[in-house]
């Protein structure tokens, strides 16, 4: 189901918004979970942490996309926190 958004001349069609159709088993996610976290040369660090982020937490690319330095937190101990 789309609707459309009409401002005097201009119509534009919204979006349509589909759900997953397939998924990745858990036992797959847990395996490039593993990758990401021990295989350096399967991609850069910031790609490495977003993947993770994505396979682990379930977090949405686009919230994953605003993240910046400042949401990073180093404790006393040396401990990071997002």
């Amino acid at each position: 189901m789309s609707s459309v958004i009409a401002h005097g001349p201009l119509t534009i069609p919204a979006a349509t918004r589909t759900q997953p159709t397939e998924f990745t088993s858990e036992d797959q996610r847990w395996v490039l979970a593993c990758r990401m976290l021990h295989d350096s040369a399967s991609a850069s660090i910031a790609d490495r942490v977003a993947a993770s982020l994505v396979l682990l937490y379930a977090q949405p690319v686009a919230r994953i996309a605003a993240l910046t330095r400042s949401h990073i937190d180093t404790a006393p101990d040396n401990t990071v926190y997002l």
